[in-house]
């Protein structure tokens, strides 16, 4: 390999000794962390997994394909314990969070100590130029009142957005990933489905790496069709369509895999709506990300709180600058070093709150801020990779299962012939017992019958109910008895 990367050092292929440009610069990338982070404990970790993992006593950094650190998790409890002043030189501090920080506090520095000079040098009357220092001190104290408000509500935002972006977006893609895969492999866990079970795990991966390039504009397919994720078909199919719409058209190839092999297993329809129902959460959660990315915050309302921190930051300056004058003609040396360490401090947390929000606006990105994503696909792949084991060496195979259920059928039959022929001597006794439990039953239902005749030959003698009415049961007459005809006379 050559120890210098330029533009002669690739080949015509875009190659170094048979790999490729990104290859060669994610190598060198590690190598560098690796040496950043050689006081970090390594993790163990398999064999299979596409990242790294490094950690200390308060940090735990994650080195993905790219070779770039990025912050995993941090031990809130001892950052707390140890404090914001002694954290500060580690890596992802405030501090470090871009270049910018280092140049605005260098400019404020050479700003403030223009009118010190100014002040020192040209100044006659002290009192005069104290009183100035005092009005110019009191407009910097009125711009500080409101100044942090607008600048929180900003960062605010931005924070609500990243956090979105990781659950809505990202988790919720992940997520979908392993119930995808997890659904299909429950329906096909025989041997037999191996290969579609390999091939919609490859196409779960190659989505969220996709998901990632399309984020960093990184056009690039033939490495996934190298590294075994997509078939050549595919990768063909991906080559001819937009970059921000690659990711969608693996979800539909997902979609199309584990439809058709459900189907041609025989699974009816209903019961692959759950299926199709994470599919459409997946395409969701793309689309999401391309709203988040593609609709920044408005222009003029961000314009107007870089402003807001601009001037903030050149009265600071001045104030500074005039007031530390004041104090070395009057020989205050704790007010000169007030002024110090004002200048430096306050300049300095308004502009990092600025460079965070620029780091939290696009997290798709190779900063140490950014989501590891490596390590989150990782996670899920280990799962896949835990429930293809459960499936394949507690499931067993359909074949084995079927035979087991069938000596399972056979073994109820023998038991309930058994049965039959252990009591096939008691059946005259049961039969006997059953037409005598009939007769009664049927004597019962005819007193019963007679008991409703009689009932309706009094109400008819009461007068409740007329002879022709159709709930009424034929009864004898009074001259078919033989009784006295009384007539209307009522009855004592």
């Amino acid at each position: 390999m050559p120890a210098r990367l330029d533009a002669e050092s690739f080949g015509s292929n875009g190659s170094v000794n048979g790999r490729t440009e990104a290859e060669v610069k994610a190598k060198l990338n590690k190598m560098r962390t690796r040496k950043m982070l050689k006081n970090h404990r390594t993790l163990q970790l398999d064999a299979d997994d596409g990242h790294e993992a490094f950690q200390n006593w308060l940090l735990t950094i994650a080195v993905g394909t790219a070779g770039k650190p990025k912050l995993l998790r941090y031990n809130l409890q001892n950052l707390v314990r140890a404090g914001g002043l002694w954290t500060t030189p580690l890596t992802g501090s405030f501090v470090k969070v871009g270049p910018v920080l280092p140049t605005t506090l260098a400019v404020c520095l050479i700003q403030a100590v223009i009118p010190a000079i100014l002040v020192v040098v040209l100044t006659e009357d002290v009192e005069k130029t104290r009183l100035g220092a005092g009005d110019l001190d009191e407009l910097a104290t009125y711009m500080n009142r409101f100044c942090p408000f607008f600048l929180g509500l900003y960062v605010s935002l931005t924070l609500s957005r990243w956090w979105a972006l990781r659950v809505q977006s990202l988790g919720a893609m992940l997520d979908a990933s392993c119930n995808i895969y997890w659904i299909t492999a429950s329906f096909l866990s025989g041997s037999q489905y191996h290969h579609t079970r390999v091939h919609v795990k490859s196409l779960l991966q190659a989505a969220v790496t996709m998901v990632t390039r399309m984020a960093r504009g990184i056009d690039d397919t033939m490495d996934l069709v190298e590294d075994g994720l997509l078939q050549d078909w595919e990768g063909d199919v991906l080559a001819d369509v937009e970059l921000q719409e690659r990711p969608l058209v693996i979800w539909t190839l997902v979609l199309r895999e584990c439809t058709a092999s459900m189907s041609a297993v025989g699974v009816a329809p209903p019961n692959q709506n759950m299926l199709i129902l994470e599919c459409l959460r997946a395409r969701d959660a793309v689309q999401n990300i391309h709203t988040y990315l593609d609709s920044q915050l408005p222009f003029t309302y961000v314009h107007l709180i870089v402003t807001l921190v601009s001037v903030n930051n050149v009265l600071i300056v001045l104030k500074c600058g005039f007031t530390f004058g004041v104090a070395y003609l009057d020989g205050q040396s704790i007010k000169m070093l007030c002024q110090v360490i004002y200048l430096v401090v306050v300049p300095a947390l308004y502009e990092a709150l600025l460079c965070i929000s620029y780091v939290l606006e696009d997290p798709f990105g190779e900063d140490m801020l950014d989501f590891p994503i490596a390590a989150y696909a990782d996670a899920a792949k280990k799962f896949m990779k835990y429930a293809q084991a459960v499936l394949e060496n507690y499931v067993g195979d359909q074949v084995e299962v079927e035979a087991a259920m069938s000596s399972r059928a056979s073994e109820v039959s023998g038991h309930s012939l058994a049965h039959t022929e252990r009591h096939k001597g008691d059946l005259p006794t049961v039969l006997a017992g059953v037409s005598a439990l009939s007769a009664a039953m049927s004597a019962q239902q005819k007193a019963q019958a007679q008991s409703i005749r009689m009932m309706d030959s009094l109400k008819v003698a009461l007068g409740e109910l007329k002879p022709g009415s159709p709930d009424a049961i034929p009864f004898p007459t009074v001259a078919s008895l033989g009784l006295p005809d009384r007539g209307t006379e009522r009855w004592e």
